[in-house]
């Protein structure tokens, strides 16, 4: 990132900043609007699914934190509006330095169709837009999700890349969960949907040889070369509740 394309940045998120903040009492922090650059929206998900928008951004300085966020669905205009605030503790001591943040915005179930996403008091931040289909069945998932913890982007040796996955399986009282695919989606907005679909065994050599150890990691390649930028991974996982880790990609 460009030097000047640095100071801009810094220069429009405190006055943006400013002009959004909320009176706070003494000795609290002010309430701010967040310095969104992009809200990623993954595809994927059902009307009966809890979906779900991720903003991301910079903070200017450490003297910021991930506030408050929430989300409104306009279904007169096929709109969802993101809110995402953040704590402001100008008081303290501040280091100079751009600080990511990243923040998963809960939507809940939302009725089929294509809606726009916007980001509230921040028209410039990029979106594309969600496109939410009728459920195929009752259940919340399609598949057995793996309980993945962490996720990553691997470089390859051939200049490739593969996304890891790692985690913990959980005790089971028979058999044993093991990993049976890890399915990759790129979708618009760079966003790689991740979907570890495991299985359960009621015993065998599979169970035997994982025996105690419970924890993975598993990498899976990626069929297309990424351009430089900055990617979401969108991991669904056993508890229902996502994983997302922005990575960012630099020119080879």
């Amino acid at each position: 990132m460009k030097l000047s394309t640095l100071r801009f940045m810094l220069a429009t998120t405190c006055a943006v900043a400013a002009f959004n903040t909320a009176a706070a009492e003494p000795g609290e922090p002010g309430v701010v609007t967040a310095p969104v650059e992009r809200a990623f929206v993954p595809l994927g998900f059902d009307n009966n699914d809890n979906v779900e928008v991720i903003v991301h951004g910079h903070f200017p300085n450490t003297c910021y934190k991930v506030g408050p966020s929430s989300a409104a669905v306009d279904y007169a205009t096929m709109t969802v509006t993101v809110e995402a605030t953040a704590y402001d503790y100008a008081a303290g001591p501040c280091a100079q330095m751009l600080v990511p943040f990243t923040e998963s915005v809960s939507i809940g179930t939302v009725k089929e169709g294509t809606y726009r996403v916007v980001v509230k008091d921040r028209p410039t931040a990029a979106t594309t837009d969600l496109v939410v289909s009728n459920a195929t069945s009752e259940s919340a998932d399609d598949f057995l999700y793996a309980p993945v913890e962490v996720a990553d982007l691997q470089t390859l040796p051939d200049g490739g890349h593969a996304v890891r996955v790692e985690g913990r399986y959980p005790y089971t009282f028979v058999g044993c969960m093991v990993m049976k695919e890890v399915q990759l989606l790129r979708t618009p907005g760079n966003v790689i949907v991740v979907k570890p679909i495991a299985e359960l065994l009621t015993g065998g050599a599979a169970c035997d040889a994982q025996g105690n150890k419970k924890t993975f990691a598993i990498d899976a390649p990626l069929r297309e070369t990424l351009e430089a930028g900055e990617y979401l991974l969108h991991v669904r996982a056993l508890s229902g509740r996502s994983v997302n880790r922005v990575v960012p990609l630099d020119a080879r």
